[in-house]
């Protein structure tokens, strides 16, 4: 039974696997480089331990009003979050 609704799934499964897909590849190219830096240099590691501790302990909804007006209503906040 292959017929419009068949397409238009595959349509959405595919563009949800594209997001995730591309929001992982965002993530790894950002976050391990700045990981093996903040590893590898104390003083990297000094700067941005502030920083974290104040990520490690706000939830993610919190940040959602702040990333709304850099990225508006597009995939980008979708993959942002």
């Amino acid at each position: 039974m292959a017929g419009p609704q068949t397409e238009e799934l595959y349509d959405d499964v595919s563009a949800s696997v594209l997001r995730a897909l591309s929001g992982f590849l965002m993530s790894v190219a950002l976050i391990v480089p700045l990981g093996l830096g903040v590893g590898w240099c104390a003083q990297l590691r000094n700067l941005l331990k502030q920083f974290t501790e104040i990520c490690q302990n706000t939830a993610s909804l919190a940040v959602l009003p702040d990333l709304h007006p850099v990225s508006g209503h597009s995939r980008a906040l979708k993959i942002t979050m």
